[in-house]
């Protein structure tokens, strides 16, 4: 995916040149290289030289522009949603050419021109993201554009295939808001995939719901568009992403079978305030969490309610919390002020560039754990913070094994479809002993699983699946009705006749009931209840004459 790197550097002149002349400064010549990669500090990269590319799709099945003005004129240009995909991966290797620097990840210019005006705004709300991290020192945020990196642009992918690993910011973050952990990872083995967070229809977008629900639909939309590439193992994907980035890629593991593992870094959904947004979405569903979990956080110590993430029960989860430390450290941006700003700067976010190499060392391992298997890694996630050389009294590592999952509603009734009746019986036994409220079924979908049964002749494993719907939904008269026919089919009159008793006596009160239905239920209990006792009679006195 070739791209114009002169135009990149024309762009990146006409900026620097206008931060200079309204700062009234010269840009120092030693500023472009001042080394390999100054940002990376003491992490040690890996095997592989640093690939980077970008390039640019619209998701036309979604719309970021109207199609008609507020006077029904229809507008011009493409309304499709845009997107632009940045990806580090292994290379083969990068020869004397320059690594990029750090503009080229905050304002890569789009091989799509027509993209162009969105990207543009992108840039404006980055760079006046970098102002505030630098307090309004315009030669700071000069340094930093012009940092040298990692990677090289459109290098040579490595030999073989790669684990994808795909992150999301936070809202209204660019794509290079954790630029350094994206080399970090592609220079031990893993292709790094990321997409700007931008609004449902806007740049600036609201930090609310429907804005956490377009992250998750802009991460899809990104693994449909690199699904040719060739050099990405696509059996082995994991996501990532920071403070409402990381909440929309678990939402993403939530429906989606194919991730194999999750980090949340900072995550809001720790952050009662914020939560809402992604336990409030249809898709939550914690027992859909059934990946292993790391989560990176740093630990409230100013009287913040933190809200549990206990529900995360049924993959191993690892918990690394950091003291004395804000979330602004587990960003390459966290790294900018300590590196750019003279040391008294006032009201400048002080670095700690420490948490963060930690933070890169639990990411990598994590995912080599997980993906590929690495025993080495697993023992790392599992030792303690001091044998990483991190202050024990400053990080607190919880580790959890997974409990047995109950399966879900899908695979419990697969295992129905298949006839084995007995085999989810015992399943259903088993985790109702430990959860008396778990629901591994919908009664609608059980009993008319129940009712195919009975259909084919089978009624005794009919009267099994309508028993396991009667026990889930006690208040449904519908469930006893069903478990009424299917022991009358039994043979079973006397438990048949107990179950009528329980459709008129949960009749009165159950609520899904419409009028239709809760007639015919009554009239056919009634009936039953006549019949049943009158063979319930007619037997007894057939007993008694044979005693005579």
């Amino acid at each position: 995916m070739p791209r114009n790197r002169n135009a990149h550097f024309l762009t990146l002149a006409c900026i620097m040149t206008s931060l200079c002349l309204t700062a009234g400064m010269l840009l120092p010549e030693a500023t472009l290289h001042a080394g390999e990669a100054p940002l990376w500090g003491n992490l040690e990269p890996g095997p592989h030289a640093v690939g980077f590319m970008a390039f640019e799709e619209y998701d036309h099945s979604r719309t970021f522009q109207p199609k008609r003005d507020y006077f029904g004129t229809v507008l011009p240009g493409e309304r499709a949603r845009p997107c632009q995909v940045m990806i580090w991966y292994p290379a083969a290797g990068t020869g004397d050419a320059l690594p990029v620097v750090f503009s080229e990840y905050a304002f890569t210019p789009p091989e799509e021109q027509d993209m162009l005006r969105f990207l543009a705004g992108i840039q404006d709300r980055e760079i006046g993201f970098l102002y505030q991290v630098f307090t309004n020192n315009e030669l700071a945020v000069l340094e930093a554009l012009s940092t040298e990196m990692k990677a090289v642009m459109n290098a040579d992918h490595a030999d073989g295939v790669f684990p994808l690993l795909l992150y999301h910011s936070a809202f209204n973050r660019g794509i290079a808001e954790n630029a350094v952990m994206y080399e970090y990872l592609a220079s031990n083995g893993f292709v790094v995939a990321a997409t700007h967070s931008f609004g449902l229809t806007a740049v600036r977008g609201e930090p609310d719901a429907a804005g956490l629900e377009t992250m998750v639909g802009d991460m899809e939309f990104a693994i449909a568009a690199l699904h040719d590439l060739d050099f990405i193992d696509h059996d082995k994907l994991g996501v990532f992403g920071y403070r409402n980035g990381a909440d929309a890629a678990l939402l993403l593991q939530m429906r989606s079978y194919n991730i194999d593992a999750v980090v949340e870094i900072e995550p809001a959904l720790r952050d009662t305030a914020l939560a809402e947004l992604a336990t409030g979405n249809p898709y939550y569903d914690t027992a859909r969490m059934t990946v292993p979990l790391l989560e990176l956080y740093s630990i409230a110590e100013d009287g913040r309610e933190e809200v549990s993430v206990e529900p995360f029960r049924y993959g191993p989860r690892t918990s690394v919390g950091f003291r004395n430390t804000r979330g602004f450290d587990f960003t390459t941006y966290g790294l900018f002020p300590a590196m750019f700003l003279p040391p008294d700067t006032t009201g400048a976010p002080t670095s700690n560039a420490a948490v963060y190499e930690a933070a890169c060392g639990y990411v990598l391992n994590f995912f080599d754990a997980y993906l590929n298997g690495t025993e080495a890694s697993l023992e790392f996630l599992a030792g303690s913070p001091s044998a990483k050389g991190l202050d024990p009294d400053q990080v607190v590592l919880t580790s959890m094994e997974a409990v047995e999952r109950p399966p879900s509603q899908d695979e419990f009734m697969a295992i129905l479809t298949d006839g084995e009746v007995e085999t989810a019986v015992e399943i259903f036994q088993k985790f109702r002993a430990a959860e008396p409220d778990l629901v591994l079924f919908r009664e609608a979908v059980m009993n008319g699983t129940g009712y195919r049964y009975l259909q084919r002749g089978m009624p005794n494993e009919a009267v099994e699946l309508f028993k396991m719907n009667a026990y889930t939904y006690p208040q449904s008269a519908n469930c006893w009705d069903s478990l009424t026919e299917a022991y009358i089919a039994a043979g079973d009159n006397q438990r048949a006749l107990e179950c009528v008793e329980m459709v008129l006596e949960v009749l009165p009160t159950d609520e899904n009931l419409g009028d239709d239905l809760r007639q015919a239920l009554e009239s056919n209990a009634q009936r039953y209840k006549e019949i049943l006792t009158e063979e319930q009679e007619e037997s007894t006195q057939e007993d008694e004459s044979v005693q005579e």
